[in-house]
């Protein structure tokens, strides 16, 4: 119930001890890496055997079981329901095959902290990263070798696209006319003209027609729709 409550974990087993105010501290970290989790299953087809979680700067120093577990239950979520929690996350990882690694290290050049998560396919790698923002606001700062400042909230529409003129009017025309609203949009791109990504955070989801319309636009590379 304390923990339930209050955030505050004594005497388990299965669980290291964690006051009310460690909890402070990591609850936002915990939000973080359970979007990541939610994210990377979303983004990333095909069974995925090794997942690499990189703790970098501040976040180093902190319990980072906690965040494993609850990356892992957002990553499993997905698969196996709600039946996964922090208790049981882990174990779960293992029994479907999984190989799960954590690297720390306390120094970070560009973030106070920063969660850096590489997962492996069986044909191709794939990377997701996050900090928190004001020592309480999650973001998605990089997916694969594009960076951007994202809230990893609602549903989200992310497209890769050739950085080309036109693009971003295109998707917003096409939500328009099919009555959906765009809350809010954010850009990464590697170098001017080349290949791009938008994460389009819309109020209502879009139907599997509207998506496929997004993807048949020129110069889009792919598109698919997350909830987070």
């Amino acid at each position: 119930m304390d923990y339930f409550v209050r955030g505050i974990v004594r005497n388990a087993f299965n669980l290291p001890s964690l006051s009310e105010e460690v909890y402070y501290i990591l609850s936002p970290y915990m939000e973080l890496t359970e979007k990541l989790g939610l994210l990377v299953s979303q983004i990333f087809p095909g069974p995925i055997h090794t997942i690499e979680i990189t703790y970098e700067g501040e976040v180093a120093r902190l319990s980072t079981d906690y965040l494993t577990k609850s990356f892992l239950k957002g990553f499993l979520i997905r698969f196996v329901g709600e039946n996964v929690n922090l208790i049981n996350s882990t174990f779960i990882a293992k029994e479907r095959g999984i190989n799960i690694f954590e690297r720390k290290t306390e120094v970070c050049s560009d973030y106070a902290s920063l969660v850096t998560i590489k997962v492996k396919l069986d044909s191709k790698e794939g990377t997701v990263a996050g900090a928190v923002f004001g020592k309480r606001h999650p973001r998605i700062v990089r997916i694969d070798d594009f960076h951007l400042e994202a809230v990893p909230e609602g549903t989200i529409i992310i497209l890769r696209n050739w950085d080309r003129p036109g693009v971003i009017g295109n998707i917003g025309s096409t939500l328009g006319k099919n009555g959906i609203n765009i809350a809010h949009m954010h850009i990464g791109r590697m170098a001017p003209g080349g290949q791009a990504i938008a994460l389009v955070h819309i109020d209502t989801p879009a139907s599997k027609d509207v998506l496929e319309e997004l993807g048949k636009l020129p110069n889009i590379i792919s598109v698919v729709q997350v909830r987070l």
